[in-house]
Formats: structure tokens, C-alpha cells, sequence
């Protein structure tokens, strides 16, 4: 397996200058700045910067690790204001930090369909469908977390005439129905295969996961090309196994509760350690390895996406290190930390935990 690159993590929220390209040239034909790094602190409260094609305030955000590939936006719109409608080939996820209003979605005008929506609402917008979000507070502004496709879409015609003009409906995608947005599409334990959910955190299951209590999958239709998108979460004392994704995984984890840190390094590298809290956005390039620690009092929970292919197995760049095989002073370090805190390791089981 060939080795990834020692490369220093920037520190949190650089505003950095972005080469030439399709992609980079729109985002500076809008006026927006970009913050870089492989872990922002706390998206909520990024400065922003007035978005006047769009209205509202916005900030661009490319991850250390994506290569480009994957990006995002922190978008708010100020009490009572609407965003300009709009329309684009690439897909979008939004997440809803902070606020309440509405987003309506539509293809034919006289078919409009508006979901309403508050903190911790998560939902997709169809490819090429117009929509319109609207904050309904007179006193608070509304935040949300944009995660697209924007960066492939846009390099690959390198023509934002086609981009955000283009005139093909994609009715595999969204075909108007009134349900198209219910959260009526619940399948079986652990899954949900839905375009809105309205509070990610009330539909979180206590149920044993691939990598601890609390995970199941979020499959968007109308968002084919984000592999998925996975809620999962470690309750107190707890860390995830030790792991690495494969070529052409982008994971990015935006943080919904709790506290805790990671810690990230490449083969021959030093783990870095990252704090995260709510608000946090974190990605682990590919085949670094990485673990997530809970070192708060409750529950730690977060969006994962993935973005390109499906993770491989063990042997094909999804590895896993054993707990046998970890480095003991990580499993110390964390038990320090939940003395700290007054928390109780519930992995007494680790072969290197101190409070068996």
C-alpha cells in the first residue's frame, strides 16, 4: 500500500489565496473568502462576508485532504430576509446550525413545495431544481452548514451558463410530488432514506454500530453522487477503532453534540491532536489514520459524509489497527483526559486502560 504524504494541517480557519482554475474563478467572481484547514474550531461563529449574488452572508470552506474535490459554505441570512432564487446542476446538503425559516423548492412555479425547518434540520436540494430559503425570526439571523458537489461539476463543463442556466429537469430526482420531502421513508433498523429530516438529533438510535452505539445511514436520493451520509456517535468514555479510509474518500464530520478531540497522522507521521466541540468540522485525509474521542459527559454525535466511492474493505485501504497493536500512551492520554472531566473509561476491556 504506498504510503500518503507527511504534510503539516494548517492551522484553524486560514483565509488562504486559491490557485486559478473554473471552480476557484467562480468563487472569486462571488466575492467570498475561503477558509482552509483540516479542522475548524466552530463553524457557528466564522466571520462572513455579504454574498450579494445570492443575498445574505456567506464563507467558502476547502478541507485540507479533499483535494479539491469536496467544498462547503456557511450561509446566513439576517432576521427576516430571503435568499435570491436559485438554480444549479451540482448537488447540495444543508444542514441548519442555527434558526428557523423556510426553504421552497420547485421546477414548475406553480408546483412550489416549502418545508419548514429549525436548528438541527438536515435536507437536500434536488440537482437543478430552483429554491429559495426565507428566515421567518424578525430578531435572530439563520446559519446553516452547505455541503456540494460544486467543485466537480463546475471544473468538469468549466460554463456557469450551463452550470446555473441549464434547462434539463432531472425528474428521476424530484418530480414535484407533495411527499418528496416527508419523513416517511424510514427502511428498517438503522436507516433512513429520506431528502428532510427534521431534527438529525431526535432520530438518533441507541443501537450497537460498525464503530459504536448510535450509527445509522442517511441515504439522500436526490444526492447520488455524496456516497452517504452517516450519523453516528460514541457515548461517554468511549473512542472510535483506530482506522484509515482508502483512495478517494473524502470523510468530512461536522459535529453536532458533545466534546472531544481526534487525532490524526500519515504512515511515518506524529498524531496531531484536534479539540472538537459542537460546531466542529474536521476531515482526515485519505489513508491517514485517525480516532475520535469522547472525553465529554454525554453522548458525542456528528454528520459524516463521505464523498467518492465506497469505503473499501481491510486489506483494500480501509484498514483498522487492533486495540492490541494501538500505541499505549493514546489509550493513557485519554484516560487522563476523563479523569479530568470526571468520566468513567467505559472501554475496560482496552488492553492499556488504567481504570479496570
Amino acid at each position: 500500500m504506498a504510503e500518503a504524504a507527511v504534510r503539516e494541517p494548517r492551522d484553524d480557519a486560514q483565509q488562504v489565496d486559491v490557485p486559478s482554475g473554473p471552480y476557484e474563478r467562480w468563487k472569486e467572481s462571488e466575492g467570498l473568502p475561503t477558509v482552509k484547514g483540516y479542522h475548524l474550531q466552530d463553524v457557528r461563529t466564522l466571520e462572513l462576508t455579504t454574498w450579494r449574488s445570492r443575498g445574505g452572508k456567506g464563507v467558502f470552506i476547502d478541507l485540507e485532504g479533499t483535494d479539491g474535490d469536496a467544498d462547503a459554505c456557511v450561509y446566513e441570512l439576517a432576521p427576516g430576509e430571503s435568499s435570491v432564487p436559485i438554480k444549479h446542476l451540482y448537488e447540495e446538503t444543508t444542514f441548519i446550525l442555527s434558526g428557523r425559516g423556510t426553504t421552497s423548492i420547485w421546477t414548475d412555479p406553480g408546483k412550489k413545495q416549502t418545508i419548514e425547518w429549525q436548528e438541527g434540520a438536515f435536507f437536500a436540494i434536488p440537482p437543478n431544481a430552483w429554491y429559495e430559503h426565507r428566515n421567518l425570526s424578525e430578531t435572530e439571523p439563520t446559519r446553516c452548514y452547505l455541503m456540494t458537489t460544486a467543485p466537480k461539476v463546475i471544473r468538469t463543463f468549466d460554463d456557469l451558463d450551463f452550470v446555473f442556466n441549464n434547462s434539463h429537469a432531472f425528474a428521476d430526482r424530484f418530480d414535484d410530488g407533495l411527499d418528496y420531502f416527508q419523513e416517511s421513508n424510514r427502511q428498517g433498523r438503522g436507516a433512513w432514506r429520506t431528502n428532510y429530516m427534521r431534527d438529525v438529533l431526535a432520530h438518533w438510535p441507541m443501537q450497537d454500530g460498525k464503530r459504536g452505539r448510535g450509527t445509522f445511514n442517511v441515504a439522500m436520493p436526490s444526492c447520488r453522487s455524496l456516497i452517504a451520509q452517516i450519523t453516528y456517535g460514541r457515548p461517554p468514555g468511549n473512542y472510535t477503532r483506530i482506522h484509515r479510509h482508502g483512495p478517494g474518500i473524502n470523510a468530512v464530520t461536522l459535529v453536532l453534540e458533545g466534546n472531544g478531540y481526534s487525532q490524526m497522522w500519515p504512515d511515518g507521521g506524529t498524531p496531531t491532536r484536534n479539540d472538537f466541540g459542537p460546531g466542529s468540522v474536521f476531515l482526515p485525509p485519505e489513508l491517514w489514520w485517525h480516532g475520535h474521542f469522547n472525553v465529554g459527559p454525554g453522548p458525542w454525535t456528528s454528520i459524516l459524509v463521505l464523498w467518492g466511492r465506497e469505503k473499501p474493505e481491510p486489506g483494500e485501504g480501509g484498514d483498522h489497527i487492533d486495540v492490541e497493536a494501538e500505541d499505549p500512551a493514546m489509550h493513557a492520554e485519554f484516560d487522563a483526559e476523563l479523569r479530568r472531566a470526571g468520566v468513567t473509561c467505559e472501554m475496560q476491556e482496552h488492553p492499556y486502560c488504567t481504570q479496570r
